[in-house]
């Protein structure tokens, strides 16, 4: 599961975007051919600007505490989300952070009483 890939069909070409989750190296194609390629790091937001078949797109992603990737093209949002499984895990893992958190928190009010 290092690697995290989605294909989107659209009518300028097949979209593939791929993420690595240890490295943190996102990038998008289109047809076979490089469009995007970034290191998302330690910058948890960005908006980038896409020319894609001559029409501009705003390529939006964020991965802070969940994560968001999405294409918006010039009427509206084009692709709501470019990696679903990514953003299923980002909500399991904050889920699953949230019971913990209220456990722990519910266990030490206990123990006050």
């Amino acid at each position: 599961m290092r690697f995290v890939r989605e294909q989107h069909s659209t009518p300028s070409g097949d979209l593939a975007v791929c993420y690595d989750r240890f490295t943190t190296r996102f990038s998008l194609s289109l047809d076979n051919h490089l469009v995007y390629q970034c290191w998302l790091g330690l910058w948890p937001f960005r908006r980038i600007t896409l020319r894609l078949n001559s029409q501009t797109y705003q390529l939006s992603i964020r991965w802070l505490v969940l994560w968001r990737a999405r294409l918006i093209g010039p009427e509206g949002v084009y692709i709501n989300e470019l990696l679903s499984a990514r953003r299923r895990q980002s909500h399991i893992f904050a889920g699953y952070t949230l019971v913990l958190l209220v456990f722990r928190v519910g266990a030490g009010w206990w123990e006050s009483l």
